[in-house]
């Protein structure tokens, strides 16, 4: 199991636990009592508190959609990167003519 613990600029604290037993990722964004789920998606649930705002959030499969998520940025990137290429090569033919 991962623990993280990150403070936001306004000094809040946001709790990451990874569980790969579990395979679930949960975000504690708010130090409040949980009082209901809202289910997003089949794996990811919003966890409401007293308040009615947004305290937690629970991705389960965490693994599928961590390297769904990841895989997804590679290729974008790799994309992005062909297009740099295409246009340093136009410019450099555009400069020899």
């Amino acid at each position: 199991m991962f623990l993280r613990t990150v403070k936001s600029q306004d000094k809040q604290s946001i709790k990451v636990e990874l569980n790969l037993e579990e395979d679930t990722l949960y975000i504690k964004v708010k130090d409040e009592d949980v009082k209901g789920l809202i289910k997003m998606t089949e794996d990811l649930y919003l966890e409401v508190g007293e308040s009615g705002n947004i305290v937690g959030i629970q991705l389960r499969n965490a693994k599928k959609h961590i390297v769904e998520g990841i895989a997804h940025r590679v290729k974008k990137l790799i994309e992005e990167s062909g297009d740099v290429e295409e246009k340093k090569n136009k410019e450099i033919s555009n400069s020899i003519t």
